[in-house]
């Protein structure tokens, strides 16, 4: 009888660290968010440039959901299933948690642009990459009307005189914008009119018009006191629901500047190896200095200078905190995360080099030189280019986080 008890208690502590495995090879909570989510809000599989995302596979789950694919896809529903997909990630849960899930699907984003970006590819095939998205972007972005012959929305951002009034629009359209600029305008744009379109146009309107929008409904305080540090700033922007919208904003500022600088070979940059370092290298201290000033335009007179409490970038690392909950604050060191803010303190969604080293070093001209290489030298044929896609060079053993797709 002891022998069986014996037996019974081996038996259910094998079980036991084999459902503790299989939940911590979810890097995302994926299988949680399909659980939780919405019947009303339909998966959708994501494709965007050699990513993949399958959630509508119920035969797969967890990291197997992550694919990488041989061919290169993009295209504006792409683009939009996963503007869709980060709201209703966020969103879906305890509320107390939605910051570590804001982190997480931030860090899924931020794989996406790894993906696309260390993937080895030759020189023709990068060329005919720029080439596809150029050629989209000027249809989503510089065209007038669509091709239904109506006013194109995306137009009118980049063309209408900023004295006129912005029409409002959703968080998710906002969202959806800034995510087709950030896959689209890297590729299309040179770097000075890049980062004069990101950061002058595109977040200057967005977020003037949310809080436009927000104070008028009572959401936002009125008084520029209440948005003198980064603290106070985003706390009325956690009280008004725009955390979640400028989280994506922090996170799409440094992604694209990193892919500007990472393929223009005058910079010699690397890509970054994680979130944490994305976010210190690439620090974007214009989020929060265009946000200030807008309030301070909206706000109450008299007008009071803010200084080095908005506009030093250790402000910035401070407001960085607020919103995501990573404390890259130099006094810290890198990356601690607060414990109130994540549902689970054994979060595994940093990527370290370690997880990236089954990537080949990247597909971008020579002065892209990653900090981390492969060991594992076995790769796939490169396709033939195909409508709306255009092959690359990957890796077949992707052990620990994606699953491979022979197109």
């Amino acid at each position: 009888m002891t022998l069986e008890c014996v037996f019974k208690g081996l038996l259910f502590s094998v079980f036991f660290l084999l459902c503790q495995q299989a939940l911590a090879n979810d890097t995302f909570d994926l299988e949680e968010f399909r659980a939780q989510a919405s019947t009303s809000s339909p998966f959708k599989n994501i494709r965007i440039g050699f990513f993949g995302l399958n959630l509508t596979d119920d035969g797969v789950s967890g990291d197997d959901r992550l694919e990488i694919h041989n061919d290169f896809v993009i295209d504006p529903q792409n683009i939009e299933y996963l503007s869709g997909f980060y709201w209703h990630y966020v969103n879906t849960g305890d509320p107390q948690y939605q910051q570590a899930r804001i982190l997480k699907a931030l860090r899924l984003i931020f794989l996406i642009f790894t993906i696309n970006m260390t993937i080895n590819t030759s020189p023709k095939n990068q060329e005919q990459i720029k080439a596809m998205v150029t050629s989209l972007y000027e249809q989503v972005f510089s065209s007038a009307t669509t091709s239904n012959n109506e006013s194109n929305p995306y137009y009118v951002i980049f063309n209408q005189s900023p004295e006129k009034h912005q029409p409002e629009h959703s968080n998710l359209y906002n969202s959806l914008t800034l995510m087709l600029f950030s896959f689209l305008g890297p590729y299309a744009l040179p770097m000075n009119t890049f980062s004069n379109y990101f950061n002058n146009i595109l977040i200057h309107r967005i977020t003037l018009n949310s809080y436009r929008r927000a104070k008028s409904n009572f959401l936002m305080s009125g008084h520029i006191n209440n948005y003198l540090s980064p603290q106070r700033f985003a706390n009325q922007l956690t009280t008004a629901n725009l955390n979640t919208e400028t989280a994506l904003i922090l996170g799409l500022s440094s992604m694209t500047r990193a892919a500007q600088e990472c393929m223009d070979i005058d910079f010699d940059q690397s890509w970054p190896e994680t979130l944490e370092e994305l976010l210190q290298r690439f620090l974007p201290c214009y989020v929060l200095q265009a946000s200030y000033e807008h309030m301070n335009n909206l706000c109450q007179r008299p007008y009071r200078s803010a200084h080095d409490a908005i506009y030093s970038d250790e402000a910035t690392l401070e407001f960085i905190y607020q919103i995501l909950g990573l404390d890259l604050r130099p006094s810290s060191g890198l990356a601690e995360e607060g414990d109130s803010c994540s549902e689970d303190p054994d979060d595994q969604s940093s990527l370290s080099s370690q997880d990236y080293e089954l990537l080949q070093d990247n597909y971008f001209p020579e002065g892209f030189s990653p900090d981390y290489s492969s060991d594992n030298e076995g790769t796939a044929n490169e396709t033939e280019q195909e409508a709306g896609a255009v092959g690359g060079v990957i890796i077949r053993d992707l052990r620990i986080y994606f699953s491979y797709k022979d197109q």
